[in-house]
């Protein structure tokens, strides 16, 4: 779980540093699990606090490009690859999005096989999935943000549209 600090509440947690500091303990371990980067005298850096949360369009779009990117991915000629992006297309063909989209989704274990999958489909259909998900009435986005975001991990999507923060 991640925690959001208030100005304040960081002020505080420096507090209680600089008084382990002081008795000579060491500079808790996990302040970073709360967003805050603490250096070795217990000064802070960086950021605090997410003053606005991304959209799931905005996640999605980060999640499609970064899998795009990476390295290892399977060969996008790939039978199964191949197979998943026809089925993509034809999930999305017509007045509504089927359940085989959502089915695909959940069948691509990796991110390297979702950069291999937008990219094959690309190749075969002359234009981005995410382009042709943006004229989706049928899908929401949260939806398709909520079958993507196991790969958040190892593509580091951050989910901050926009951070506040304080130069010490």
């Amino acid at each position: 779980m991640k925690y959001i600090l208030t100005e304040n509440q960081v002020e505080k947690l420096l507090g209680l540093i600089n008084e382990q500091l002081a008795m000579g303990a060491d500079i808790i371990s996990g302040a970073s699990d709360f967003g805050v980067n603490i250096d070795a005298t217990g000064n802070l850096s960086g950021t605090n606090s997410c003053e606005k949360q991304k959209t799931s369009a905005q996640k999605v779009m980060d999640a499609f490009s970064r899998s795009r990117t990476l390295s290892g991915k399977p060969n996008m000629n790939d039978k199964t690859i191949q197979n998943w992006a026809s089925r993509i297309s034809k999930s999305i063909e017509g007045t509504g999005i089927t359940t085989d989209f959502q089915k695909v989704l959940s069948e691509i274990k990796t991110a390297q096989q979702l950069g291999s999958v937008l990219d094959a489909y690309n190749a075969k259909y002359k234009r981005t999935l995410y382009n042709d998900l943006s004229g989706e009435y049928t899908i929401s986005w949260d939806t398709i943000w909520s079958s993507i975001k196991k790969f958040q991990p190892t593509l580091k999507i951050d989910t901050c549209a926009r951070r506040t923060g304080f130069a010490t």
